[in-house]
């Protein structure tokens, strides 16, 4: 997903983190920058949505915060949700929804 190297280098502001299917890779993410430190800054993150489960927890996902803090542990700026997984995800809710 990423290299902890990523973390201590001062220019990295942003890192884009793929498949976010729910807040627990945001977890692994923060916990790393906690083990590993970060030189300077806040780290920020845009998640990306590209399943149905990842929709189905968008909202748990966009309420994200680290444990611990912004400094320490990143923020989150953005999600960015592929747009093919719309249709898919309100099939699916169609689908199960009304049997």
């Amino acid at each position: 997903m990423f290299s902890a190297l990523q973390l201590t280098i001062p220019a990295v502001r942003t890192l884009v983190l793929p498949k976010v299917h729910s807040v627990e890779e945001l977890e692994t993410v923060t916990d790393a920058m906690e083990a590993f430190g970060r030189a300077k800054g806040i780290i920020h993150f845009v998640a990306t949505i590209e399943s149905a489960l990842a929709l189905h927890n968008i909202g748990t996902i966009a309420a994200w915060r680290s444990v611990y803090g912004p400094e320490k542990g990143g923020e989150l700026r953005a999600l960015l949700v592929t747009p093919l997984i719309l249709p898919v995800a309100v099939i699916s809710y169609l689908r199960y929804s009304f049997p």
